[in-house]
């Protein structure tokens, strides 16, 4: 089962999942940390553990394209504006 976002697997890592089923390729981008190529299933989603602690702001990156969060929470406090956390 996949859930999308982010999801602490320790206090050093995390695992990103992204449903994307017609893309091309997809990665992660957290601050001061070079993109993590996430990797595809047969599915659609796109998934991968990268370096990182709770707290830290990422974004998704679809073929290409700097993605932002497609919708605010209530615990972000840039919404559409810039990176998760």
């Amino acid at each position: 089962m996949h859930r999308h976002g982010a999801h602490l697997l320790d206090a050093t890592s995390a695992r990103f999942a992204l449903w994307a089923p017609d893309a091309r390729s997809v990665s992660v981008e957290l601050e001061r940390q070079p993109a993590i190529e996430l990797l595809p299933d047969d599915e659609g989603w796109y998934s991968g553990v990268a370096p990182c602690q709770a707290g830290d702001r990422y974004h998704y990156r679809i073929d290409g394209e700097l993605q932002w969060p497609t919708r605010p929470r209530a615990t972000s406090p840039t919404a559409y504006t810039g990176p998760a956390r």
